[in-house]
């Protein structure tokens, strides 16, 4: 195998890796992956913050 090519299979392999590592991290941070309990739990204690900003 030419030495050009060794360099494309290796940017074949590592660009999916680091595209799906990418995805999983930003869903982390922004909670895309809770469950029906604790989307109600966040969705409550937002709530609740934004009416105690209310009542002052």
């Amino acid at each position: 195998m030419h030495k050009s090519l060794q360099g494309g299979v290796i940017n074949v392999s590592v660009f999916p890796i680091v595209g799906i590592v990418s995805i999983v991290i930003s869903g982390v941070f922004i909670g895309a992956w809770t469950d029906g309990q604790q989307q109600r739990a966040n969705f409550h204690s937002e709530m609740s913050k934004i009416e105690a900003l209310e009542r002052k």
